[in-house]
């Protein structure tokens, strides 16, 4: 899974960005460059353990960010 496709997951990007403590700005930017900073990774893991999404790990991030690198 990408980080776009972790972050669509949520219902709305401002929930997302409430979630991992971000402003809507940085969020979108994040979703131009297909990449969430680690700073942010266990704010999401949180965020979407609460709300009940699947897949978001710190494993699924991990691998989203080599996947990245690797291309």
């Amino acid at each position: 899974m990408s980080f776009i496709q972790m972050v669509n997951l949520w219902p709305t990007r401002a929930a997302f960005a409430t979630d991992i403590g971000a402003t809507p700005q940085a969020v979108t930017n994040m979703i131009k460059r297909d990449s969430v900073p680690a700073r942010y990774w266990t704010d999401m893991v949180r965020g979407a353990n609460e709300r009940g999404l699947d897949g978001v790990t710190l494993h699924a991030l991990s691998q989203a960010a080599a996947r990245r690198e690797a291309a």
